[in-house]
């Protein structure tokens, strides 16, 4: 068992069958700690960070998109009927 693989964690080998040891299993226990409902938090935040922006230019170009269609359709040439 080594315990300092990854931080609050125990990598448990069950060497099983013993004379093969490709067969062996690993097994990763991650205990939680205290900082889970901050780092979930964070990544939350974060997440609503980066889409305001997004929601900000799609918004922007939508309504560039309408403004660019109305004044496309007072070019509509009556000569070409």
């Amino acid at each position: 068992m080594w315990s300092s693989v990854v931080p609050n964690a125990e990598l448990i080998v069950l060497p099983y069958p013993l004379e093969d040891p490709a067969q062996w299993v690993l097994q990763l226990f991650i205990s939680p700690s205290a900082q889970v409902g901050h780092v979930v938090l964070g990544l939350g935040i974060t997440l609503a960070l980066l889409a305001l922006p997004i929601l900000f230019f799609t918004w922007q170009e939508k309504r560039e998109d309408v403004i660019q269609k109305q004044e496309s359709a007072h070019l509509f040439s009556y000569d070409a009927l």
